[in-house]
């Protein structure tokens, strides 16, 4: 959120990069803040315009920012003369002081997405000076009744405890998610949050929850990945442009591919959101053996500098590169880059379209980030708000839950070991459905079947009773209900890579 201070005074940023970049200061004394008043706030507002007239690379040097931010917030297009406007600015001001604050947000608005206020605080989140975190080290999200593990960081508590990607949440500190609203299974994972946290985890092809206990600890987000699959295909991952060993562990992959005589190479920068210059442009030359190509431009206002490579990089012969809509700023710089020298093909989706870079100015209290470069590719050209089109298009699939291809089921009738085998077949897909059940649904009640029935009583804090009661039996329609809508991704997009591969491998008949 943006947030009106009443401090004045910008400071001058000398160098600029793309994505983010390190918010300069001046003297504090030049900072001094002054009594709010409309007029005090007035005076912010005009210094604000002043450098998004000068700074901003889409403003123009006769724009007006105050008086076109005045007619957006007033809805008029009634051009007044400079005191009209500073008069009708103050007394908006001295209406209601979050008005000024509404006047600058709109201001900013008026530009581009990416120009903003910030505390420091908001700005040391967006721009990130390292991954490590303290945590347990997942990520997650809904699936019908269960959680979702997504991906797991391996230098983690989660992570060296043995988690894995595609793992559902079945319990959390002893009690059953499953049997909860959505509302109050948020509230017990964020209760959990920087405590030791016990989780009970359903993982196909075990026979019983598998049972962790884990304390919160340092995580590691790696900004780089990478292995080798099967068929001799090296893939490698580069999450975000930035760290202080960003250099190092990219240099560690290229080290391995070379070792292991990789001649096809996938690089996956799906979810990539960007990152510094530096890091971008060690990563191109990491590529690139041929000296002196244009990577790509940055165009500024009244200038235009471009970024040439250093040659000597590792070409494995063929490079794939995976994007999605996702992909932005660096990571678009990066496989529209490489795309352009020749060297690469993109598969996937169009990516986010993010081709312009922000500086950081201290505004006061606050930080001033705006745009004040675009990205220029060597042959695509500026791609901002349009993004790159892949030239292979993937879309990932979505693997759903066949909710109606389980037996007919009715919740009228109390189901028991006498009942007859298609009752007792529904049932027993239900309890195996919802993770309750760890073997087979034959029809055949049986001990596994008993003791299934048990933990769906004790999740719904209810005496155990030898058959399946009306209650027991709705309680287990809602949640393979809420199965209806859950899905697992499929990575449509690697997999035909790797179909081209092998096709391209296979000897012609």
């Amino acid at each position: 959120m943006k947030k009106y201070i009443g401090r004045s005074v910008i400071g001058i940023l000398l160098a600029v990069c793309m994505l983010c970049s390190t918010a300069y200061a001046l003297p504090p004394a030049i900072r001094e803040g002054k009594l709010v008043t409309a007029q005090t706030q007035f005076e912010t507002a005009e210094q604000l315009a002043y450098y998004v007239r000068k700074l901003h690379i889409y403003s123009g040097l006769n724009d007006n920012p105050l008086l076109r931010t005045y007619q957006a917030v007033m809805e008029t297009d009634e051009a007044l003369t400079p005191n009209q406007l500073r008069r009708a600015i103050i007394r908006y001001f001295g209406k209601d002081a979050a008005n000024c604050e509404k006047f600058l947000d709109s201001m900013l608005d008026l530009y581009d997405p990416y120009t903003n206020l910030m505390t420091p605080e908001e700005y040391d989140a967006a721009y990130p000076k390292n991954s490590d975190f303290k945590g347990i080290g997942f990520t997650f999200r809904a699936y019908g009744p269960f959680l979702l593990i997504t991906n797991v960081y391996e230098d983690s508590p989660a992570g060296r405890a043995g988690i894995l990607e595609g793992d559902l949440i079945a319990t959390i500190a002893g009690q059953d998610i499953r049997t909860l609203t959505d509302e109050k299974r948020t509230a017990l994972m964020e209760s959990t949050r920087g405590k030791e946290f016990r989780v009970g985890l359903y993982r196909e092809g075990e026979d019983a929850l598998i049972k962790l206990t884990i304390m919160p600890g340092k995580v590691v987000v790696p900004y780089i990945e990478y292995r080798i699959l099967d068929g001799g295909v090296g893939y490698l991952s580069i999450n975000r442009f930035d760290g202080d060993t960003f250099a190092a562990d990219l240099a560690g992959a290229v080290e391995a591919f070379k070792t292991a005589g990789i001649t096809d190479l996938i690089i996956d920068v799906r979810s990539n959101p960007g990152g510094s210059v530096g890091q971008l442009l060690t990563a191109v030359n990491a590529f690139v053996p041929e000296k002196g190509k244009i990577i790509f431009s940055e165009q500024k206002r009244d200038s235009k500098f471009a970024h040439y490579t250093t040659g000597g990089g590792y070409d494995p012969g063929e490079i794939y590169i995976l994007m999605s809509g996702n992909s932005a700023s660096s990571s678009e710089i990066f496989a529209g880059s490489l795309r352009d020298m020749g060297y690469a093909t993109l598969v996937g989706t169009k990516s986010f379209g993010k081709g312009c870079g922000q500086a950081g100015y201290y505004f006061g209290n606050e930080i001033l980030v705006i745009t004040s470069t675009q990205a220029i590719l060597p042959v695509t050209g500026a791609y901002n708000g349009v993004g790159l089109t892949p030239d292979i298009e993937v879309e990932n699939a979505k693997i759903s839950v066949d909710v109606d291809g389980l037996a007919a089921f009715t919740s009228a009738k109390t189901v028991t070991k006498k009942s007859d085998a298609a009752d007792i077949m529904a049932l027993e897909q239900r309890l195996k459905l919802t993770g309750y059940l760890f073997a087979d649904a034959d029809g055949i009640w049986d001990d596994a079947t008993t003791k299934a029935i048990a933990d769906v009583y004790r999740a719904l804090n209810r005496s155990v009773s030898d058959g399946a009661d009306t209650v027991l039996l709705d309680a287990l329609g809602v949640m393979v209900e809420r199965l209806r809508s859950a899905y697992r991704d499929t990575d449509a997009a690697l997999e035909k890579i790797l179909v081209l591969l092998a096709e391209r491998d296979t000897p012609a008949a």
